[in-house]
């Protein structure tokens, strides 16, 4: 689910443009029109803490608390994606999704439909061409003995709606949590999505209210 995206860098800074955001750091991006989260590329991300600047930081979550390099490159593959549902009761995402959410941007993103010979890619995007904006967690870490820091993120998914449902049919997924989309956010909810309240239970609640299916 959503482990491949693809995005371009004009688009980029014409967000950037239109949102008055720091793109300093997009020349930086790989030159590939589609990359797939399992080879951790860097995405485009504006984080809670400064909405002013595009930063980059690796696909594939790695929670604060790793202690060595193995098991973070163990969790950064376990962690492209992160469940709505769930996201505050696991333990690799709970102080992300409280404390460290951010907003992707990108260009759109593929889809694999499963049928009885092949699987086949959908690209999914807006149809005014514009950037889509995903909800994302993002967490630093450092393994200070081997002077390592490291900034990685992860895109929140949901249920699907209807129309991701047809395409996302993919046997495994549908037994065991359903269809499925990332959670894409209209201006006003990102927005919404980089602000915190100091109460956790109010935070939650909150939150978990945004997180709904993109409409059809």
């Amino acid at each position: 689910m959503c482990y491949s995206v693809k995005y371009l860098k004009d688009k980029l800074h014409k967000y950037a443009r239109h949102h008055d955001i720091d793109d300093s750091q997009i020349p930086n991006l790989f030159g590939q029109f589609y990359t797939s989260g399992f080879s951790h590329p860097d995405l485009a991300v504006i984080t809670d803490i400064d909405k002013s600047i595009f930063n980059l930081f690796n696909w594939g979550l790695i929670p604060f608390w790793v202690k060595d390099a193995q098991t973070a490159t163990k969790l950064s593959n376990q962690t492209l994606n992160s469940r709505s549902e769930t996201m505050f009761d696991k333990p690799s995402f709970r102080n992300s999704a409280l404390k460290k959410r951010c907003l992707i941007v990108i260009d759109g993103f593929y889809e694999y439909h499963h049928h009885p010979k092949q699987v086949v890619p959908y690209y999914i995007y807006n149809k005014d061409k514009s950037p889509i904006v995903l909800a994302g967690l993002w967490e630093k870490w450092e393994l200070k003995s081997e002077k390592i820091c490291r900034y990685t993120v992860s895109i929140v998914t949901t249920k699907a709606n209807k129309n991701m449902a047809k395409i996302h049919n993919n046997p495994k997924v549908i037994k065991r949590s359903g269809p499925r989309m990332p959670l894409i956010l209209n201006e006003d909810l990102s927005s919404e999505w980089l602000v915190h309240d100091e109460n956790p239970k109010i935070e939650k609640e909150r939150i978990s209210e945004l997180c709904q299916p993109y409409p059809d």
